[in-house]
């Protein structure tokens, strides 16, 4: 079956004078669960335009959530993403304008409403909402049909439903009005238009920085996930100088730091380690069973400081194994683990240098990462 929908606007704060939602945890929750409750996973969904609000990120985590063969018509709200290359992960097309048949009927895709005028077609937009802009316009032409959420119970629905929605919307008179408010994401942060992105290559599941030490392996990770829209689990370890030497701590990937003894890795004192290879065990081994569920597993950094961490070892191994991408930075040192996971066919390793470590971030994204 084939369903339309417009204007979610997941996470855009400014709507919900508009809308009957307290918070916008509330507007995103309600909107997955009726697109759920009556798209199925072999459905087909075109959604004309305005996924979340310019100047933000793809919002990977709800577009994951939803059902369906999904069709994205770029709107003036999605043409802004420093991420635009994820949208091919959960769309299977994305244009700017697009044509298709339902049953009998010649269907025309645009954000922007448009004129048409075939006799077994209709012209499919979104942008309006329900404001009554052009209300008086559009209401003589009914073949132009205004696909947004905001008129059609905050679901996607089939060309019979959109047709019925459309003819009770345009029955009654409605105010020329903009319902945003305040908020964030009322104004882009960033340029508004970039041309659609190309389509990435196919690539392994999993992504290791290497190269030598202090290039900076860690700040490209960082950026390359800056602002993303998903749920990191893993680790990420961090050195704090002492008198003696570095204390190395095994953190989160997220949130403040916990610099407690408990997380405390090793240590290097007068050039020499005090390392105890249980500790990598209790920690990486819990942070990593904490990480069931999440998009994204952050492994920052591996190194042969594990090499009789057996238990880690096994579990970072596992976690390759399963069908959460990892993203990590792989130290340059002579180490079976380290080479283990290196030669995996399911693991990408890249070599970070000062030559192209400003632009990689920016070329990473582009390839799908």
């Amino acid at each position: 079956m084939i369903f339309y929908t417009a204007d979610p606007h997941f996470g855009y704060e400014p709507l919900l004078a508009g809308r009957p939602f307290a918070s916008v945890e509330e507007m995103d929750e309600a909107l997955a669960a009726n697109w759920n409750a009556v798209v199925g996973p072999d459905d087909t969904v075109y959604l004309v335009g305005d996924i979340g609000w310019n100047g933000g990120h793809v919002p990977c985590r709800i577009l994951a959530r939803l059902n369906g063969r999904k069709h994205l018509i770029r709107g003036n709200h999605d043409t802004g993403y420093r991420d635009a290359p994820l949208l091919y992960r959960y769309f299977e097309t994305v244009t700017d304008f697009l044509e298709i048949d339902d049953g009998p009927h010649h269907i025309f895709l645009s954000h922007y409403p448009m004129l048409y005028g075939k006799p077994k077609g209709y012209m499919i937009h979104g942008h309006l909402h329900a404001s009554g802009q052009f209300h008086d316009i559009l209401r003589t032409l009914p073949r132009v049909l205004n696909a947004g959420v905001d008129i059609n119970g905050f679901a996607p629905v089939t060309l019979e439903r959109l047709i019925a929605n459309n003819e009770r919307f345009y029955s009654q008179s409605v105010e020329a009005k903009d319902y945003r408010r305040a908020g964030k994401g009322l104004l882009p942060g960033i340029p508004d238009f970039q041309p659609i992105p190309e389509r990435p290559k196919p690539h392994p599941r999993h992504l290791f920085l290497t190269g030598r030490k202090q290039v900076g392996k860690s700040t490209v990770l960082a950026k390359l996930l800056e602002g993303r829209d998903e749920e990191l689990g893993g680790f990420r370890t961090k050195r704090i100088r002492t008198e003696g030497g570095a204390d190395i701590y095994m953190l989160p990937p997220t949130g403040e730091a916990g610099f407690l003894p408990e997380n405390i890795l090793f240590r290097r004192r007068r050039g020499k380690l005090e390392l105890d290879p249980a500790d990598f065990d209790r920690l990486g081994k819990a942070m990593l069973e904490k990480s069931r569920g999440a998009d994204l597993l952050l492994m920052d950094e591996l190194g042969p400081t594990e090499l009789e961490a057996y238990g880690f070892q096994n579990a970072v191994l596992s976690a390759l194994e399963g069908d959460t991408p990892v993203y990590g930075v792989l130290q340059q040192a002579d180490s079976p683990f380290l080479d283990a996971i290196a030669a995996r066919e399911d693991v990408r390793v890249i070599t970070v240098t000062e030559e192209n470590r400003e632009d990689l971030p920016r070329l990473l994204l582009e390839q799908g990462w």
